[in-house]
C-alpha cells in the first residue's frame, strides 16, 4: 500500500511523491532514480558490509571470548581447589569433567559456524577440548614430577587465554582434516 492509498482511506487528499511504496532499508536499497537494489556485501554500506565480509569466527568473537573466559574461570576454581588439597589424582577427573564442559559450551558457537561454512563442526569442538585439557594436564604432570606439588604458573591466566583463543581460531578457521584430527 502506498502512502497516498493510506491517506485516501483516512479521507485525506493525496500528496505529490507519496505514490511509491516504502521499502525497509534492511531489505533493499533504493538508488537516487528510485530503482530497488538487492543488498550484497559489495554494495552494503558501513558496518553491515564489514560483518558480511568477515569470517564467522570474527563475527562471533565477543561470544567466543565469553565462552573461553567462563571455561578458564571454571578451570581456575577447580585448580585452586586441587592446590589446597594437593591431590594430583583428582586433577585427572576434574579435567575430564572440564573437557565435557568445554565441548558443551562450544556447541552453540560450533553450530553457528557450521551454518556459515556448511560443514559439521563437532570434530572441531572435540579436538579443541581435547587439546585444551591435554595441554593443561601436561603442565600439571610436569609440575608434579619436578616440584612434587601443584601450583599455578606465573601469568598463567593471560597466557592460557591467549593460547586457547589462538588454538580456537586455528582449529575452527582451518578447513584441512589434519588440524581437526
Amino acid at each position: 500500500m502506498t502512502r497516498n492509498e493510506a491517506r485516501a482511506k483516512e479521507n485525506m487528499s493525496p500528496l505529490e511523491g507519496l505514490d511509491q511504496p516504502l521499502i525497509p532499508l534492511n531489505m533493499a536499497a533504493v538508488t537516487e532514480t528510485g530503482e530497488v537494489v538487492e543488498l550484497t556485501p559489495q554494495n552494503q554500506p558501513g558496518e553491515r558490509a564489514a560483518l558480511i565480509q568477515e569470517s564467522p569466527i570474527e563475527v562471533l568473537m565477543p561470544v567466543i571470548w565469553n565462552i573461553l573466559d567462563r571455561a578458564l574461570t571454571r578451570e581456575t576454581n577447580a585448580i585452586r581447589r586441587q592446590i589446597k588439597t594437593n591431590r594430583i589424582a583428582d586433577m585427572v577427573s576434574e579435567y575430564e569433567s572440564h573437557r565435557a564442559f568445554v565441548i558443551n559450551s562450544l556447541e552453540p558457537i560450533a553450530r553457528s559456524i557450521e551454518k556459515c561454512i556448511g560443514e559439521n563442526c563437532i570434530q572441531r569442538q572435540i579436538a579443541f577440548a581435547a587439546h585444551l585439557v591435554d595441554s593443561r594436564m601436561k603442565v600439571f604432570a610436569e609440575q608434579a614430577a619436578t616440584l612434587g606439588e601443584l601450583s599455578l604458573p606465573d601469568n598463567w591466566r593471560d597466557r592460557w587465554f591467549a593460547h586457547d583463543l589462538k588454538y580456537f581460531k586455528l582449529i575452527f578457521e582451518d578447513n584441512s582434516d589434519e588440524t581437526r584430527n
